[in-house]
């Protein structure tokens, strides 16, 4: 079977218009979700709950592109088929914004201005300095957690300080995940859990050098 294309799902008497860069990955996890009941596509498992297994699957057309010449493909497709009964895609637009999208997204996507906008900042279309300088903060500020700045008391009772998490996971020989753990509590600190993976850290202690949300 083909990989990088555009395929048909047929269910029953639905049908379902997608791409995808494997199809045979894809439509495995199409027909596990449907045999779980748990499709996202409620038409989709309606069709598959009356006619269990009835699924048979076309390659319409195959690709030898990049991602933008596979939703290109998709984009011709959907418009063929859109108008013919049977066919369940919650989306006409190949680049929308998702089934799981909140409703207020789908307004916005649904202004052909905002779409234009929104494919172009997806296709690499430089954004704005206001939005670059959003963007950075975004990244070094409050908003990441992981961008802020910790200490951390060695078990031999040196203290040190960190710029962010990654700085410290580093140092420690850990992963940016556990050392965020620690820190919001989710994880306990090595030598304060039932079990540890990191013999060699029991007994530190860590938290954040703003003091707002320390370990204890």
């Amino acid at each position: 079977m083909p990989q990088s294309c555009c395929y048909l799902l047929r269910v029953g008497m639905c049908f379902y218009v997608g791409s995808t860069g494997s199809l045979v990955r894809r439509i495995r996890d199409h027909v596990w979700r449907l045999r779980s009941g748990k499709h996202p596509n409620e038409s989709l498992q309606a069709a598959w709950d009356l006619l269990p297994e009835s699924h048979e699957v076309e390659c319409l057309e195959e690709c030898s592109g990049g991602r933008d010449e596979l939703r290109a493909i998709e984009q011709r497709w959907i418009d063929e088929y859109k108008a013919r009964v049977g066919m369940v895609n919650k989306s006409v637009d190949s680049r929308g914004p998702g089934i799981l999208a909140s409703e207020r997204m789908k307004e916005l996507w649904a202004d052909p201005l905002f779409r234009d906008r929104a494919s172009k900042c997806r296709v690499g279309v430089e954004f704005s300095a206001c939005t670059r300088a959003k963007m950075a903060e975004s990244k070094r500020g409050a908003l990441n957690p992981k961008a802020k700045g910790c200490w951390v008391l060695m078990p031999d009772g040196e203290r040190l300080e960190f710029g962010a998490l990654s700085e410290a996971a580093r140092h420690l020989g850990v992963t940016q995940q556990a050392v965020d753990g620690w820190l919001r509590g989710l994880n306990a600190i090595p030598g304060r859990g039932r079990h540890t993976r990191y013999k060699g850290l029991e007994g530190m202690d860590i938290g954040y050098l703003d003091g707002v949300g320390c370990a204890v």
